[in-house]
C-alpha cells in the first residue's frame, strides 16, 4: 500500500546528499547542473529555487538521479527569469542523470505542464515510493502542489505525475490527484444557513493491483473524502459528518493508465 499524503506546502531542498532530513536530497548545484546537461542556460539565478524545481537520489537504484525543472518557456533559451506577467503555465523537464558524471540517462519535456497563476505553485517533490508496475520495472512520481490564496474561498490540492524509464526515454503514465482541500463558505457574500457550509478534504491511497492491463499493473486508488464545518457554526450543535471511501481502479490502455 502507498500512501500520498498531504503535500500542499512542502517541497524538495537542494542541500546535500547526507541532509539530516532526507539522505536522499541532493547537492547544492545540482539544479543547474541539470540544466546545463540538457543545454539549458542561466545558472543559479534562474535555477537555483527550490520552491520551482525538485531532486532526490533515487534510494531503489544508486546509478540515479531524479531531478524535476520547471520554468516559463524561453527561460531555457535567455538565461534569465522572464518579466512577462502574462504567463501563468510553466514548462516541466523530468531528468535521470548518472550520479557521478551527471550525464544525461533519461529525459522528458512536457509543455505549460505545470499551473503558476490563480492555482500558484506551492511546491514539487520527487516521489520513489515502491511504485512496481512489473517485474524489474518500478515507476517514480513527481509531485506537484498548487494552492489558492484569496479571501473568497481557498482550495490547494496535490498532483501525482508518474513516470517510468525505457532506456533513454521516459513516459508518463498516469497523473493523479492525490489530495484536495476546498474551503465551502466565500468570505464577502451572505452567510450561509446554520450547519451547512464544509470544507472538504479528500486524500487518496494508491495501491498497486495483482491484476495487469497491458503488461502493467493496474492501480486501485482508495479516496477519502472528509468534511468539516468551516464557517462560524459549532460543531457539537451540528450534525455530525461521515467520511465517505471510494474505490476506482486504472488500468493501463499501452500509453497511459484511464
Amino acid at each position: 500500500m502507498l500512501l500520498v499524503g498531504l503535500a500542499f506546502f512542502g517541497h524538495a531542498t537542494a542541500a546535500r546528499a547526507d541532509d539530516a532530513d532526507d539522505p536522499y536530497a541532493c547537492e547544492t548545484g545540482m539544479f543547474t547542473e541539470t540544466a546545463k546537461a540538457i543545454g539549458f542556460a542561466g545558472g543559479d539565478a534562474l535555477w537555483g529555487d527550490s520552491m520551482f524545481n525538485a531532486c532526490r537520489y533515487d534510494p531503489g537504484r544508486d546509478n540515479r538521479i531524479i531531478v524535476a525543472l520547471t520554468y516559463l518557456a524561453g527561460e531555457e533559451k535567455i538565461g534569465r527569469k522572464s518579466n512577462d506577467d502574462s504567463k501563468f503555465m510553466r514548462d516541466l523537464d523530468v531528468v535521470v542523470l548518472e550520479p557521478d558524471q551527471h550525464t544525461v540517462m533519461a529525459h522528458a519535456h512536457e509543455d505549460t505542464a505545470v499551473e503558476d497563476g490563480g492555482a500558484r505553485l506551492e511546491g514539487i517533490t520527487i516521489d520513489t515510493a515502491r511504485y512496481m508496475l512489473a517485474p524489474g520495472l518500478r515507476a517514480f512520481g513527481v509531485s506537484v502542489s498548487n494552492g489558492t490564496h484569496c479571501t473568497c474561498a481557498n482550495s490547494n490540492s496535490t498532483n501525482l505525475k508518474l513516470y517510468v524509464q525505457h532506456g533513454h526515454r521516459l513516459d508518463n503514465v498516469a497523473t493523479i490527484e492525490t489530495s484536495s482541500w476546498q474551503a465551502g463558505y466565500e468570505t464577502g457574500t451572505e452567510a450561509p444557513p446554520v450547519c451547512t457550509s464544509t470544507a472538504t478534504q479528500k486524500k487518496t491511497v494508491i495501491n498497486i493491483a495483482k491484476t495487469r492491463s497491458h503488461g502493467l499493473a493496474d492501480l486501485q486508488l482508495v479516496t477519502t473524502v472528509t468534511a468539516e464545518y468551516d464557517f462560524d457554526e459549532d460543531p457539537s450543535k451540528c450534525p455530525a459528518i461521515k467520511p465517505t471511501k471510494t474505490t476506482t481502479t486504472l488500468r493501463f490502455d499501452g500509453a497511459t493508465y484511464k
